[in-house]
């Protein structure tokens, strides 16, 4: 290929990643792992700075690394989600198990309301 080919390449690689960056990604409704995990560039921002520098071989020669980079943020940021959702989930159960998940004690207590008026919910 051709430096002008290739140059020309760069150029639509670097304005295709620009209208992503643009008119997608802020619509999209999730942001890029890698950056929500690392606070670094993200992806596209990655990408885009290394067409304009290197030129798109370096890009594509690189751009399999990135993405297995941003795979590990995402799966690091799940484990470190789903602890804090079991974290979570043992505490509400510490509060359900204190109230022998029976609110209509607590409730008749203080407002002397017949336990039926009170809805039980002990799904959590």
């Amino acid at each position: 290929m051709s430096t002008l080919a290739t140059s020309y390449a760069a150029q639509f690689t670097d304005s295709a990643i620009g209208a992503y960056q643009r008119y997608i990604s802020p619509y999209k409704g999730f942001c890029c792992a890698y950056r929500a995990h690392t606070g670094k560039r993200s992806c596209s921002a990655w990408g885009r700075t290394i067409v304009q520098k290197l030129g798109l071989l370096a890009f594509l020669a690189f751009l399999p690394q990135q993405f297995e980079r941003c795979k590990l943020a995402y799966a690091k940021h799940l484990a470190q989600r789903q602890a804090s959702l079991n974290s979570s989930s043992k505490n509400r159960k510490k509060k359900s198990d204190s109230l022998d998940c029976n609110p209509c004690d607590v409730v008749d207590a203080a407002s002397n309301l017949p336990c039926d008026a009170v809805p039980c919910d002990c799904s959590f």
